[in-house]
This record gives structure tokens, C-alpha cells and sequence, in this order.
């Protein structure tokens, strides 16, 4: 092969377009990353929250009660631990859900245990 001034520069042309091409095919944002990052987190976040707070009573007893709360001049309800933003809340809903806590404190746990790992994965916590 002959090297003439016309072979170097389309070889250096050819070499300038592919590397421009790989360039805009290969982007990678970290900031988009950690940006979806956070977001799956948070998501997560909200589906593992149990949206209860437990208090004891007596020695003996547990008091469950919802977390939503309704801010002044909304419609919306917000839950005080996750950030869940429920437009809708049927009050017997809200109460057999709590009962089934009741009734099964062990998926209770297990589902405060993954909402609490959570909080530390997203740095909450």
C-alpha cells in the first residue's frame, strides 16, 4: 500500500466520523443513571410501605392506625412515612387492609424489614 497525502487524509477522516459516531451512540449520563437509580428506589420504597403505624397499648396489646393524612386545601392523601399520594381513600378499604395486618403480623414484619432496607439503600435512613 502505498502511502500518498490523499490515502492519510481520508484515513484521517474516516477515522475523525467513526469516532464522532461511536461517540454519540455510546453516551453515557451518570447523572440520568443515579437520577432512574433513585427513582426505582423510591418507587419500591412506596410499594413496601405498609402505610400503618403500630403503637402499644398495653403490655399486651397493639394499636394499628393509618398514616394518610389530608393537607389542608387538598383532596389528595399523603402518606407521612413514604410520600404516597392517594387521590382516593375508602375508609372500609383502609380498615380491612389493617386488619389483615392484624391477623398476619408476620407478613406485617417481613414487609417493614424490606421497607426499612429500602430506606437505607435511598440514603433516608
Amino acid at each position: 500500500m502505498e502511502f500518498n497525502l490523499t490515502n492519510i487524509l481520508l484515513s484521517i477522516i474516516a477515522i475523525a466520523i467513526s469516532v464522532i459516531a461511536i461517540k454519540f451512540t455510546v453516551t453515557f449520563d451518570i447523572n440520568e443513571y443515579l437520577r432512574s437509580r433513585k427513582n426505582k428506589i423510591d418507587n419500591q420504597i412506596k410499594s413496601y410501605c405498609t402505610h400503618v403505624y403500630v403503637s402499644l397499648v398495653d403490655d399486651s396489646q397493639l394499636k394499628y392506625q393509618s398514616v394518610f393524612i389530608s393537607p389542608s386545601g387538598t383532596i389528595s392523601y399523603v402518606c407521612k412515612r413514604c410520600g404516597l399520594i392517594v387521590h382516593h381513600i375508602d375508609d372500609s378499604d383502609e380498615a380491612e387492609r389493617i386488619q389483615n395486618l392484624l391477623k398476619n403480623p408476620e407478613k406485617y414484619y417481613k414487609q417493614e424489614n424490606k421497607f426499612k432496607k429500602l430506606l437505607k439503600k435511598g440514603g433516608y435512613i
